[in-house]
């Protein structure tokens, strides 16, 4: 039995913590300087690691950080929009500050998307099919498989 390995992409100009933070969902934003150095960073930490494969989400943030581990590693990159962080629709790029009663809505109404998103289940849904996909992929190989996954 192998084993499934979940990585979050680095840092991005948008995750400033604070009043300035942004949701980031769905827009296609590359790391920064800090993100970078986490990408190394946990790239250097799985050095070590079997690695069979490596799956990312298409986005450039992730898409980045998967392609650090796959010049490490020398395995290939099967990148999937089922990896997406939830699609926040016109949310994305807004501070966080300003749409916290909007990403509150979903307690209540679950089954509601966001204008030009989608909703927590449709997102859930296939995030969940792509995970168990991993995991099922993981429990047939001896060794390590690594997700980009915004968990």
């Amino acid at each position: 039995m192998g084993r499934l390995t979940l990585v979050r992409h680095g840092h991005t100009p948008l995750d400033a913590p604070g009043p300035g933070e942004r949701l980031r969902g769905w827009l296609d934003i590359p790391r920064d300087g800090r993100g970078l150095q986490e990408a190394a960073e946990t790239t250097e930490r799985l050095a070590d690691h079997p690695v069979e494969t490596i799956c990312s989400s298409d986005l450039r943030r992730a898409r980045q950080t998967a392609e650090a581990l796959r010049r490490r590693t020398r395995v290939g990159v099967a990148h999937s929009m089922e990896l997406r962080p939830w699609n926040l629709g016109v949310l994305c790029g807004q501070r966080v500050s300003d749409v916290v009663p909007f990403l509150n809505l979903p307690n209540r109404h679950p089954h509601l998307a966001t204008p030009k998103g989608e909703s927590f289940p449709q997102f859930y849904g296939h995030y969940l099919r792509r995970l168990t996909e991993l995991m099922n992929l993981a429990l047939a190989t001896s060794g390590c498989i690594i997700a980009e996954a915004r968990v």
